[in-house]
């Protein structure tokens, strides 16, 4: 999996995201999540687990703007290659 970005055109500072070279637009990112917590739903059905617990990541995420050690050990994440 690679993850790149390159310079957009509406803002000098815009960069567009890319998935294995193809443009991901926040609608897509939309769509996968939606994958993702129904999936975690179903292998994970208590209510303080599953898509309830991939949402408090991605908020986590959001106010650090990056996914620390502690992160990676709370959550069990891995990484793909």
């Amino acid at each position: 999996m690679t993850v790149t970005t390159k310079k957009g055109k509406r803002h000098p500072k815009d960069t567009i995201v890319l998935y294995n070279g193809k443009v991901i637009s926040p609608y897509d990112m939309i769509q996968i999540l939606i994958l993702f917590w129904n999936n975690e739903d179903t292998i994970r059905p208590s209510s303080d687990k599953g898509a309830k617990m991939l949402f408090e990541l991605i908020n986590e995420a959001f106010e650090k703007r990056e996914i620390t050690d502690e992160m990676v050990w709370r959550y069990s994440l891995t990484r793909t290659k």
